[in-house]
């Protein structure tokens, strides 16, 4: 504690604590946390640079929480007798969402927009965008060229002679009607971030009070965990969204179990299994819970509403299924790979609790270290507390859930799979926090610094964690970057290399192209779809029959050295390769 001291004056502030001298400590203890943040951004020892090293993902970890303990504990030993006092009525809490909602808009808009130039990382997020343009023209699948094996991607694949994709309709329709709409695809997961916090709001408001709002809103939107996961095009933000409205209005019917919060319930469940199906059965199963367990006749007769309310969607699910498989329950996603799934030939019970343990590496990084620590007390002390009410166990739920899931979630922002239980992990934090503080003791006085320091780092990170994504967004673009320097026009591109220096985009990730083909570059690969590594005996073949296929336009390789930030674009002549 005395290095700390060094930094921040610890010792000038006197019990009976003042406001000032709080705000003094904290903001000497940001001005640490930046530093820090800054030296290990400098060197690599970030969450995005490091990768997979299980030594050097702990480094910023452990600093961030070598800063963090002392002055946490220092404070917490300070008697702040007003904290009982601390009070925030529902007006100052709606503003305080308002707020909240707009930064969460405009900071995901122009992370997504911005660092993340618009542009799909991951597989999914090329299926989901496809998809949506196929559902937006009115089509549940595409066409098959002669050609596809050069032109495919992983989960856009050819079955019963059309091109589907692996994944279920309720994301890609919400992009559909976005481009219905004219809406710029780029900022519906913003829109959808800022109704998250106004929906999260309200529902803490409800439940727990505006202190309890205000609190869980700022973990939420201060944090590069939802940030990062609202500026992409993947369906979690979604999903966090409709769980909120389904664990508010299944509260509501429970409270007052009328016909519309019936119905309501339903929608919202049903959305969810048209969206992510394994998330609806997460959300789905702690309500089913409470309503055998507390279920009255007057919960009973409406419940039938509550199936009525989901029938529409889940039979537009099961019809869809049947248009793209033959058979309303095979999911296409089995099509392609029969191991992609729960409990598959995939899963091994030591590499599932190995992504189990990184989840909540994960969770640390991308909030702060200092959050699982409070989760873990807060849910502590509401289960000795006989306080727990079903919504708090999503946070377990979703981790215990996705452990029966063999993946990790490839190119990501953090434990995506767990991110729709992240409102509700905040919430849970946020309310035995300020349940504690009723009856402040040193130890409860550590608990609030321990969430009021977390929410201070996970909001420091975010323009260094925006810097190191805007670096890697960038590299894995260079072919596209390539093309428009080199001003290339009715060509086809072949990708022989990967792009990218931390992240990588393997050749089979970089046929982007549009469903119809005929954009004025068409990007290709080789034979060999997840081939890492391309021969010259398959890029001789992938050259000589594109060319047969595309005989007007120039065939151009793209090349790259391993370790190069940038490749060359070289021009194939039709036939054997020189």
């Amino acid at each position: 504690m005395g290095a700390f001291s060094a930094v921040i004056p610890l010792r000038s502030l006197r019990p009976g604590l003042g406001s000032s001298q709080l705000l003094f400590a904290y903001a000497a203890f940001a001005a640490a946390v930046v530093v820090a943040l800054a030296v290990c951004f400098a060197f690599g020892l970030d969450t995005l640079a490091v990768g997979y090293s299980r030594v050097l993902r702990f480094v910023p970890l452990g600093i961030v929480s070598a800063l963090s303990f002392p002055l946490i504990v220092n404070l917490a030993s300070r008697d702040l007798p007003a904290v009982r006092h601390l009070r925030a009525s529902p007006k100052v809490a709606t503003g305080v969402c308002v707020a909240f909602a707009l930064l969460a808009f405009v900071a995901t808009a122009l992370l997504g927009a911005g660092v993340l130039q618009a542009f799909p990382i991951s597989g999914d997020e090329v299926a989901y965008l496809e998809q949506a343009k196929l559902l937006a023209h009115g089509r549940l699948s595409a066409d098959v060229l002669p050609i596809q094996q050069y032109l495919a991607q992983e989960y856009m694949f050819p079955f019963g002679g059309k091109l589907i994709s692996q994944y279920p309709p309720g994301w890609p329709a919400i992009l559909a009607i976005a481009e219905l709409l004219s809406i710029p695809v780029v900022l519906v997961n913003p829109i959808i971030a800022a109704l998250t916090i106004v929906a999260l709001h309200r529902f803490a408001l409800a439940r727990s009070g505006p202190e309890v709002a205000i609190a869980t809103t700022a973990m939420v939107a201060l944090s590069a965990f939802f940030l990062f996961n609202s500026a992409d095009f993947l369906n979690g933000c979604l999903v966090a969204l409709l769980g909120v409205l389904f664990a508010g209005a299944f509260v509501s019917f429970m409270e007052n179990p009328r016909a519309g919060t019936a119905l309501l319930v339903g929608l919202w469940i049903s959305t969810i299994a048209a969206t992510r199906h394994l998330d609806a059965a997460l959300f789905a199963a702690p309500a089913a819970v409470v309503m055998l367990r507390d279920g009255a006749r007057r919960h009973w007769n409406p419940a039938p509403l509550i199936v009525l309310g989901a029938v529409p969607l889940l039979a537009l699910l099961l019809l869809y299924y049947r248009q793209i498989t033959g058979h309303p329950f095979v999911l296409p996603q089995t099509l392609r790979d029969a191991g992609d799934g729960l409990l598959g030939p995939k899963w091994r019970i030591v590499q599932s609790t190995e992504i189990l343990v990184g989840r909540f590496v994960e969770l640390a990084e991308w909030v702060s270290p200092l959050f699982v620590l409070a989760f873990a007390w807060a849910f502590v002390l509401k289960l000795r507390g006989r306080a727990l009410r079903f919504y708090d166990l999503y946070g377990p739920l979703f981790l215990i859930g996705y452990w029966f899931y063999w993946s990790d979630g490839g190119l990501r922002w953090g434990a995506r799979y767990i991110y729709p239980a992240f409102p509700f992990m905040a919430l849970l934090v946020a309310d035995a926090t300020w349940r504690a503080l009723q009856k402040p003791t040193t130890r409860v006085l550590l608990l609030a610094h321990l969430v009021a320091a977390s929410t201070l780092v996970s909001a420091l990170q975010v323009p260094f964690l925006a810097a190191r994504a805007y670096q890697i967004v960038s590299t894995i673009q260079d072919i596209f970057t390539q093309v428009r320097r080199a001003d290339l026009h009715n060509a086809v591109v072949v990708a022989a290399a990967s792009t990218g220096t931390i992240w990588r985009l393997f050749p089979g990730d970089l046929a982007r192209n549009d469903l119809n083909f005929d954009a004025d570059v068409i990007y290709a690969h080789s034979p060999g779809l997840l081939s890492k590594q391309v021969t010259q005996g398959e890029l001789e073949r992938t050259v000589r029959d594109l060319h047969a296929y595309y005989p007007t336009r120039p065939i151009w390789i793209y090349l790259r050295q391993a370790d190069a930030r940038e490749g060359r674009l070289v021009q194939a002549a039709p036939g054997p390769m020189p």
